[in-house]
Protein backbone atom coordinates (compact mmCIF):
# COMPACT_ATOMS: atom_id res chain seq x y z
CA UNK A 1 0.00 0.00 0.00
CA UNK A 2 1.41 3.41 -0.98
CA UNK A 3 1.07 6.82 0.46
CA UNK A 4 -1.55 7.86 -1.69
CA UNK A 5 -3.82 4.95 -0.56
CA UNK A 6 -3.56 5.90 3.00
CA UNK A 7 -4.24 9.15 2.66
CA UNK A 8 -7.99 8.10 0.43
CA UNK A 9 -9.23 5.77 2.86
CA UNK A 10 -12.73 7.37 3.27
CA UNK A 11 -13.63 5.68 6.49
CA UNK A 12 -11.17 5.73 9.45
CA UNK A 13 -9.38 2.69 9.64
CA UNK A 14 -10.14 0.73 13.12
CA UNK A 15 -7.49 0.09 15.59
CA UNK A 16 -7.85 -2.45 18.64
CA UNK A 17 -5.66 -1.93 21.76
CA UNK A 18 -5.72 -4.75 24.78
CA UNK A 19 -4.09 -4.30 28.06
CA UNK A 20 -4.06 -6.31 31.28
CA UNK A 21 -5.28 -4.00 33.45
CA UNK A 22 -5.80 0.11 33.08
CA UNK A 23 -4.26 1.22 36.30
CA UNK A 24 -1.71 3.97 36.36
CA UNK A 25 1.42 1.61 35.41
CA UNK A 26 4.22 2.77 32.70
CA UNK A 27 2.96 0.68 30.02
CA UNK A 28 -0.97 1.77 30.77
CA UNK A 29 0.28 5.28 30.60
CA UNK A 30 2.25 4.45 27.35
CA UNK A 31 -0.91 2.68 26.20
CA UNK A 32 -2.83 5.87 26.98
CA UNK A 33 -0.59 8.50 25.30
CA UNK A 34 -0.38 6.24 22.07
CA UNK A 35 -4.31 6.11 22.02
CA UNK A 36 -5.26 9.37 22.83
CA UNK A 37 -2.70 10.73 20.10
CA UNK A 38 -3.78 8.43 16.93
CA UNK A 39 -7.61 9.14 17.77
CA UNK A 40 -9.07 11.47 14.75
CA UNK A 41 -10.17 11.44 11.09
CA UNK A 42 -7.73 8.51 10.13
CA UNK A 43 -8.13 6.36 12.96
CA UNK A 44 -10.68 5.19 15.09
CA UNK A 45 -9.20 3.59 18.00
CA UNK A 46 -10.96 0.99 20.96
CA UNK A 47 -9.49 -0.55 24.27
CA UNK A 48 -10.29 -3.69 25.72
CA UNK A 49 -8.93 -4.28 29.46
CA UNK A 50 -9.09 -7.67 30.51
CA UNK A 51 -9.74 -6.74 34.20
CA UNK A 52 -12.33 -4.23 35.58
CA UNK A 53 -11.85 -0.34 35.13
CA UNK A 54 -8.59 1.02 35.95
CA UNK A 55 -8.00 4.74 37.08
CA UNK A 56 -7.09 5.64 33.38
CA UNK A 57 -10.13 4.56 31.85
CA UNK A 58 -11.67 7.87 32.78
CA UNK A 59 -8.56 9.55 30.75
CA UNK A 60 -9.65 7.71 27.87
CA UNK A 61 -13.25 8.19 27.90
CA UNK A 62 -12.34 11.82 28.08
CA UNK A 63 -10.59 11.52 25.23
CA UNK A 64 -13.61 10.18 23.44
CA UNK A 65 -11.98 6.40 23.06
CA UNK A 66 -14.51 3.58 23.51
CA UNK A 67 -13.25 1.38 26.98
CA UNK A 68 -14.67 -2.33 26.98
CA UNK A 69 -13.64 -3.77 30.50
CA UNK A 70 -13.70 -7.51 30.60
CA UNK A 71 -13.65 -8.03 34.32
CA UNK A 72 -10.99 -10.57 34.57
CA UNK A 73 -10.61 -11.92 37.92
CA UNK A 74 -7.33 -14.11 37.10
CA UNK A 75 -5.28 -13.35 34.34
CA UNK A 76 -6.55 -17.05 33.01
CA UNK A 77 -10.34 -15.94 32.87
CA UNK A 78 -11.39 -17.95 30.12
CA UNK A 79 -14.89 -16.04 30.23
CA UNK A 80 -12.55 -12.80 29.34
CA UNK A 81 -10.87 -14.79 26.38
CA UNK A 82 -14.65 -14.86 25.01
CA UNK A 83 -15.67 -11.91 25.74
CA UNK A 84 -12.40 -10.32 23.75
CA UNK A 85 -13.11 -12.79 21.26
CA UNK A 86 -17.12 -11.45 20.42
CA UNK A 87 -15.68 -8.14 21.28
CA UNK A 88 -13.24 -8.50 18.05
CA UNK A 89 -15.66 -10.29 15.81
CA UNK A 90 -17.73 -7.01 16.39
CA UNK A 91 -15.25 -4.19 16.22
CA UNK A 92 -13.68 -5.72 13.63
CA UNK A 93 -10.42 -3.93 13.64
CA UNK A 94 -7.68 -4.03 10.97
CA UNK A 95 -4.90 -4.00 13.76
CA UNK A 96 -4.75 -5.38 17.45
CA UNK A 97 -2.19 -3.85 19.19
CA UNK A 98 -1.44 -5.77 22.95
CA UNK A 99 0.75 -4.68 26.04
CA UNK A 100 1.30 -7.09 28.90
CA UNK A 101 1.95 -10.47 29.10
CA UNK A 102 -1.73 -11.75 29.63
CA UNK A 103 -3.11 -9.41 27.33
CA UNK A 104 -0.56 -10.75 24.44
CA UNK A 105 -1.24 -14.08 25.30
CA UNK A 106 -5.26 -13.13 25.58
CA UNK A 107 -4.65 -11.30 22.45
CA UNK A 108 -3.03 -13.35 20.31
CA UNK A 109 -5.62 -16.27 21.34
CA UNK A 110 -9.03 -14.24 21.14
CA UNK A 111 -7.64 -12.23 17.67
CA UNK A 112 -6.87 -16.11 15.97
CA UNK A 113 -10.97 -17.27 17.46
CA UNK A 114 -12.19 -14.50 16.16
CA UNK A 115 -11.22 -14.95 12.44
Amino acid sequence: MDQDDLTNVSDPRRLAFCITDLDAGGAERALVQIVTRLAGPDWTPKVFCLSGPGELVAHLQQAGIPVECLGAKSPRSFGAIQRLTAGLRDWRPELLQTFLFHANLSGRFAAWRAN
